[in-house]
């Protein structure tokens, strides 16, 4: 990884500027496509391409923008003038990056228990979105929690995935987002929020020794951790539980050696935030 620490470390510094945040723009086809049906918009490639591009156009898209998550087509679509998009989100002062994941599959026999996909051919995929311009990646584990999950063999098997993702992304010049998300907004009853906080600090731990094992360097990673509220929480009472329990899981359970991190807020709209411990 030593020919690429300078590159991973300029890319940290960039995403992780205060003030800045990420944006989350890697809609699949299918997501986009129910965007545009909205407006009376054909879901076709040129009308995606022409949508991104007025975006990633907008003048000072960097002030406040430090990296774009994009899906794979995006990386390799071009501006009307014939650039990059992962170009001309540099230009902006910003860093492009790639949704790596491939999405999730059922484990079976484990009810409602998923793995992500997307470690086959990973080490030539992020070879060529890094000679595309992108210089991170980001890698979404799922936990379903009720009474039968998430699973030992879930939280294992993705931790492990999310680590080998992780060292793949590092060895080929990506800082890499890892994700493991547990989905307590299905939670509806505010009694159960001590288990979303056991499985998140259960999740988080074992993701850690996978990360631990697999020799990854915590300098050059972006931990996105999932915040604990119930679906009936308002704005106001999530920040609240936010500060209450997912600060105290941030700063526990990773190692003194990661000092990034990002919380994803999800009201008014999608937006990924940056922060610091």
């Amino acid at each position: 990884m030593s020919q690429f620490e300078e590159v991973l470390a300029e890319t940290i510094k960039i995403m992780c500027t205060p003030g800045r945040g990420i944006l989350a723009a890697d809609e699949s086809v299918g997501t986009i496509g129910k965007r545009f049906d909205l407006i009376d918009v054909e879901n076709t490639e040129e009308n995606r391409r022409c949508y991104r591009d007025y975006l990633f156009s907008t003048p000072n898209f960097g002030k406040y923008i430090s990296g774009v998550i994009l899906y794979e087509e995006q990386v390799f679509q071009k501006t009307s003038e014939g650039v990059l998009f992962p170009e001309i989100i540099r230009q902006s002062g910003a860093v492009a990056g790639w949704k790596s994941d491939t999405g999730l599959r059922p484990l079976e026999g484990y009810d409602k228990d998923t793995v992500t996909q997307g470690l086959d051919n990973l080490a030539v995929r992020c070879q060529k979105v890094f000679k595309a311009g992108c210089r991170f990646t980001k890698f979404r584990s799922a936990f379903h929690i009720n009474t039968k999950c998430p699973s030992s063999l879930s939280v294992s098997w993705n931790a492990m995935v999310q680590a080998r993702q992780a060292k793949i992304a590092q060895e080929n010049g990506l800082v890499p987002i890892v994700e493991p998300e547990v989905l307590v907004s299905t939670i509806e009853d505010p009694q159960d929020m001590e288990d979303a906080y056991r499985v998140t600090k259960w999740v988080l731990t074992e993701t850690f020794r996978q990360l631990n094992l697999h020799k990854v360097d915590l300098r050059y990673m972006i931990l996105k951790p999932n915040m604990i509220y119930t679906k009936k929480s308002s704005p106001r009472k999530k920040i609240r539980f936010n500060c209450r329990k997912d600060l105290p899981i941030i700063h526990r359970n990773p190692p003194n050696k990661l000092t990034r991190y990002l919380l994803l807020i999800r009201w008014p709209r999608r937006t990924l935030f940056n922060n610091q411990p």
